[in-house]
């Protein structure tokens, strides 16, 4: 069709037929773009969280912890944390360090095992543990590394020996102290609590293997 014929063809076609298509086709064209950019942005989104649930060991429940290294290794030199879920019956390898007796109505509740890996090859193992009340749900945390991190100080704990942890409890009256014990063999335990006695805390650095 030639431009005068189609010229003439919409020359009876109303004025506000012609613009109203023209919003038509302007509102098709923010609707495409608008759907082409959610979908970018749902690619984006699905790309980072298969990354994230495909790495070695995968992400258990709520127990994703940041590495906790010694003071001479830079976390920057990690290349990767690999995190296992243990049962309560085979706590894995340093299950063998965890108290052997618990307060009255307490049970191990879940128990995950990380391995760190530096850039050079170096391994670094954690147990991190959580124990619960039966009655109260109050909980009790025991951590068991075969390294001794940074950290292992907070909340302003020392590192002792089992016997000097026991005699700075034996002079204690609160409840809810943490404890940091050297348990030999380069193994080390840290425990934090809510509502322990000094005593019942003692009991617990007895039942460490």
């Amino acid at each position: 069709m030639t431009g005068e014929k189609l010229w003439a063809a919409l020359g009876g076609v109303r004025d506000g037929y012609v613009t109203e298509a023209m919003e038509y086709q302007k509102g098709r064209r923010n609707w495409v773009r608008w759907a082409a950019l959610a979908a970018c942005l749902c690619l984006v989104v699905g790309s980072v969280l298969a990354w994230r649930w495909s790495r070695p060991g995968g992400v258990v429940g709520c127990t994703e912890l940041p590495p906790r290294l010694p003071a001479s290794e830079d976390p920057k030199d990690v290349v990767g944390v690999e995190r296992i879920k243990m049962t309560p019956e085979d706590p894995g390898p340093l299950g063998a360090f965890l108290p052997t007796r618990l307060p009255e109505g307490y049970f191990l509740q879940y128990a995950v095992f990380f391995r760190t890996t530096m850039r050079d090859g170096t391994e670094y193992h954690m147990l991190g543990t959580g124990y619960s009340q039966e009655e109260t749900g109050i909980p009790l945390s025991v951590q068991v590394f075969d390294y001794l991190p940074r950290d292992i100080d907070l909340n302003g704990t020392e590192l002792r020996t089992r016997e000097e942890a026991k005699a700075y409890l034996a002079g204690q009256t609160e409840k809810g102290l943490s404890v940091a014990v050297s348990a030999g063999n380069d193994k080390y335990v840290y425990i934090t609590v809510h509502q322990l006695t000094p005593a019942q805390l003692i009991d617990l650095i007895d039942a460490i293997p």
